[in-house]
C-alpha cells in the first residue's frame, strides 16, 4: 500500500492495472505516471505552455497514448514512450463551449469521446473527423467494452448511444436526474451504473430498464466501477467508505472505511484488489 498527494479528483488507474496517472503535487500543469505496485514515479509529463491547471489525463487501452485536459479545455495527446506531446485537439466550435471536456478513450484506442454543452463529440485520432450527438449539458460518458455503445448523462436522462448507428437507441430515467454525476458500463456490457450527488446508486440494463436503486453513500457518491467479470460493483464518495456490492442481488458484500473523502475507486485487472483514490487534506 502507498499514498501520494494528487490534484483533487485526478488519480486514474490504467486499463492494464499496472500504472496510475495523477497530478504532480509540485507542478499543477503537469502529471506523472506511477507504478501501481510500488508507487514509484515512472515518467513525468510537463506542460509548461498550458493556460490552466491540469484537470485529468487518461492512458489509452493499448498503453501507447495519453490524452490530457486542463480546466480551460486544452486537449493534448502524448506519446507514452517518449513523454512528448503528439498533437492537440482543437478546442473550437462545440468544444469551445465547455471546459474541461472530460476525454475518454474508446476500447480500441482509435478515438476519444469529449463532452460539450451542445452534446457528445467522438473524435477520430487518425482522420480528425468528429461524430456529434446532440445531448445538451452532457456530463458523463463511458464506452462499452466492444466500443459499439456509449452511455452518457446529459442532465435530464441517461442516453444509451449506438456509435455505428450514430443515434440514441435507449434512454433511462434514473432517480434524481439533476444529481447524477457519473454513468459507467459493466465490463461484460450487460449493466450500467449511475452514481449521484444524493448518495444513490442506480443499476439499469442496456435497454434502459432500471433494475435496482441502492444507497451507496450517506452524502455524495463520487465514483463507481464494475469488476472485470461484471459480478461486483465498488462505490466511493464523501462518506469515506468504499463499498463492494453484488450486482445480481444488490447485496452489500464489503465496506472499507478510510475516513477520507473518496474520489476514485477501481478494481485491479484480476479483480483481487481495489484501487482507491482519496483526498489527504
Amino acid at each position: 500500500m502507498f499514498t501520494c498527494n494528487v490534484f483533487p479528483n485526478f488519480a486514474i488507474l490504467s486499463h492494464c492495472g499496472r500504472r496510475i496517472l495523477c497530478g504532480d503535487e509540485d507542478r499543477e500543469k503537469d502529471f506523472v505516471c506511477i507504478d501501481a505496485e510500488t508507487g514509484q514515479v515512472q515518467k513525468r509529463f510537463r506542460n509548461d505552455a498550458a493556460k490552466g491547471k491540469l484537470y485529468v489525463a487518461r492512458l489509452s487501452p493499448n498503453g501507447k497514448t495519453i490524452v490530457s485536459d486542463t480546466q480551460h479545455g486544452e486537449i493534448l495527446l502524448w506519446e507514452v514512450s517518449s513523454g512528448e506531446k503528439l498533437t492537440s485537439i482543437a478546442n473550437t466550435g462545440e468544444l469551445a463551449k465547455i471546459a474541461p471536456c472530460y476525454p475518454v478513450f474508446s476500447p480500441d484506442s482509435n478515438s476519444v469521446a469529449l463532452l460539450s454543452k451542445v452534446g457528445l463529440v467522438i473524435y477520430d485520432l487518425a482522420s480528425g473527423t468528429r461524430q456529434k450527438f446532440l445531448l445538451p449539458n452532457c456530463r458523463s460518458v463511458d464506452y462499452s467494452m466492444d466500443g459499439k455503445i456509449v452511455v452518457a448523462y446529459d442532465g435530464t436522462k441517461i442516453a444509451i448511444i449506438s456509435v455505428g448507428m450514430g443515434k440514441v437507441v435507449h434512454t433511462a430515467q434514473i432517480g434524481s436526474q439533476s444529481s447524477i454525476i457519473k454513468a459507467k458500463f459493466s465490463s461484460n456490457g450487460k449493466n450500467i451504473a449511475a452514481c449521484s450527488a444524493t448518495g444513490e446508486l442506480s443499476l439499469c440494463g442496456v435497454d434502459g430498464v432500471v433494475l435496482r436503486n441502492l444507497k451507496a453513500d450517506r452524502f455524495f457518491c463520487a465514483w463507481c466501477s464494475f469488476s472485470h467479470d461484471g459480478r461486483l460493483l465498488v462505490t466511493g464518495g464523501a462518506e469515506g467508505k468504499a463499498k463492494v456490492w453484488i450486482v445480481d442481488t444488490g447485496e452489500l458484500m464489503q465496506t472499507i472505511s478510510l475516513r477520507k473523502r473518496i474520489n476514485t475507486v477501481e478494481f485491479s485487472q484480476n479483480d483481487k484488489n481495489i484501487f482507491i483514490g482519496i483526498e489527504l487534506t
